[in-house]
C-alpha cells in the first residue's frame, strides 16, 4: 500500500498537535494556517481561533511539515515567533481562498479541513 503523502501549501488551514503556548508539556490541537514555506520543509504557519471575531492568534510557529499530521507528537519543540499585532494579510488570504468569511463560514471551512486532515 503506498504511503500517503502530504503536502501543505500557502493558504492550507489544518489541524495539529502543538505545546500550549504557556507550558510546553501540555500538548493540544490547534487549527494553523500555513503562511508561507521555508527552506528544509519547514512551514511558518499562524495558530486560529474561532472563539471570538479574531479568527488568529498574535503569533506564529514554525514547524517540519510532517509534524503537521494531526495526532502525531512533535520530533522537536517548534519555534514560535511573537508578533505585536495580529497578521492581517493572513486575513486576506482566506477570503482570497474562501470568499468573505464569516464565523459560520469560518467554522464550516475548518470543519472540511479536520475531516480532511483526520
Amino acid at each position: 500500500m503506498a504511503k500517503k503523502q502530504y503536502y501543505y501549501k500557502k493558504g492550507d488551514i489544518v489541524e495539529t498537535v502543538l505545546p500550549h503556548k504557556e507550558n510546553l508539556k501540555i500538548i493540544e490541537k490547534r487549527t494553523v494556517l500555513i503562511i508561507l514555506r521555508t527552506i528544509g520543509n519547514m512551514l511558518n504557519v499562524l495558530r486560529m481561533t474561532t472563539k471570538d471575531k479574531k479568527y488568529h492568534e498574535p503569533y506564529r510557529i514554525i514547524l517540519h511539515d510532517e509534524d503537521l499530521l494531526a495526532g502525531k507528537k512533535l520530533k522537536q519543540s517548534p519555534s514560535y515567533i511573537l508578533l505585536n499585532e495580529p497578521a492581517t494579510i493572513d486575513t486576506k488570504l482566506i477570503k482570497r481562498k474562501y470568499g468573505k468569511v464569516n464565523k459560520d463560514k469560518m467554522n464550516d471551512i475548518l470543519k472540511e479541513f479536520r475531516e480532511l486532515y483526520k
